[in-house]
């Protein structure tokens, strides 16, 4: 749902989720590696197993190389 409205809404965006086939999420990483791709949407994750701590933030992956930000020009 919230890949669905970013696109709506004009951003270029993915979701990437277990319930995908692996094709699918190798396609949706290979455009997000090679700039195609912007934003890649990850659901909050169900615990399976024993409990584990959740991790208290999100981390961002590296542009690819040579693309500069919108915010740099």
């Amino acid at each position: 749902m919230v890949a669905k409205s970013l696109k709506q809404h004009g951003f270029n965006a993915s979701p990437i989720h277990g319930d995908l086939e692996q094709s699918q999420r190798m396609k949706t990483l290979d455009g997000f590696r090679d700039g195609s791709l912007h934003l890649l949407v990850a659901p909050g994750g169900r615990r399976r197993g024993p409990r584990r701590a959740r991790p208290g933030h999100a981390a961002a992956a590296p542009r690819p190389a040579g693309r500069q930000s919108a915010s740099t020009g």
